[in-house]
């Protein structure tokens, strides 16, 4: 878990550093003014990587639960583990927030 945050957190500084550049290609791709693309898509991207930074570990972390009687003397616990692929089918009216929202919380509960 501490390896894959610690690879989201690359992802936002990249997105931090490269954001005028991403801002633009959102512009020349949908139409959207400056603001629209930098408000609605790269500050919501940014603000989604920090709530899967500091929120990631404590949601996957495995978990002791109670055990029904029915099964006295076993001990029962919660983990979390990946599925496999996902497929994303989305509007393309927030393209860069969408796609980036998807794939992170993906990567992070162990999707590569």
């Amino acid at each position: 878990m501490n390896e894959r945050c610690h690879e989201v957190h690359k992802v936002l500084d990249y997105v931090l550093q490269n954001r005028d550049r991403i801002a633009a290609r959102i512009c020349e791709e949908t139409g959207k003014t400056l603001t629209d693309a930098v408000v609605s898509e790269i500050l919501g991207v940014l603000d989604n990587l920090e709530w899967n930074i500091d929120n990631a570990p404590k949601i996957l972390k495995d978990q002791t639960v109670h055990t029904p009687i029915t099964l006295m003397g076993k001990k029962s616990r919660v983990y979390h583990e990946s599925l496999g692929t996902v497929l994303v089918i989305a509007p393309w009216n927030y393209p860069f927030h969408i796609a980036m929202t998807f794939m992170i919380s993906a990567f992070i509960a162990g999707t590569a």
